[in-house]
């Protein structure tokens, strides 16, 4: 598509593949940067991949092999979304790997956000599939960041109140290790205070 405001067959069957295939993402590089019709091709890119997405892919996800107790936490946490249908999945991170895992299980219907307080990380994480990654510093207490999580979420209108969200936490503190997979309903949970 350099030159031509239609896509050859090729060029259709190339995303198609990269999408059923599980692609994190999908890149234009010609065509947007010396093309003639580079919003005409960012268009056909994201109508053939959303009709591809709807159909399924090749099932990657099912043969990640669950390494340790923090791989089979994601796993938990991504189970417990599709089964609820969470609107969202929040996962804090500081080296990736939790975040990373639960969008390779990839998410029937929620979106992973991941909050980690590294801007680096998050740059990196922005090309994972169904991920979100938002900058936060983490408090010294759990609770305050997570309460700071669902005030992003609400504020830059990810997930509106009464939202349904799955929170992963792998966090020390006081020297203590702590895992734990919560669903939580934005808003409500605020006023609570809890």
């Amino acid at each position: 598509m350099i030159s031509n405001p239609l896509p050859t067959r090729a060029e259709v069957t190339d995303v198609a593949n990269a999408i059923y295939e599980q692609a994190d993402a999908v890149m234009l590089s010609g065509e947007t940067s010396v093309g003639k019709y580079p919003v005409k091709c960012v268009e056909v890119l994201d109508r053939v991949a959303r009709r591809i997405e709807l159909s399924g892919n090749i099932g990657f996800q099912a043969q990640i092999t669950l390494a340790s107790e923090r791989d089979n936490l994601a796993a938990s946490a991504i189970h417990l979304a599709d089964q609820t249908k969470a609107d969202g999945i929040a996962v804090f991170t500081r080296q990736g790997h939790l975040a990373s895992l639960c969008a390779a299980l990839r998410p029937r219907w929620s979106p992973v956000f991941a909050f980690t307080p590294d801007a680096r990380l998050a740059r990196r994480l922005r090309l994972r599939y169904a991920l979100e990654p938002i900058v936060l510093p983490f408090s010294a207490q759990p609770k305050e960041t997570i309460h700071a999580a669902e005030k992003v979420l609400l504020e830059r209108k990810f997930l509106a109140p009464g939202a349904k969200v799955v929170f992963v936490t792998d966090i020390l503190d006081q020297g203590q290790h702590i895992s734990s997979v919560q669903v939580r309903v934005l808003a409500e949970t605020q006023k609570a205070g809890v």
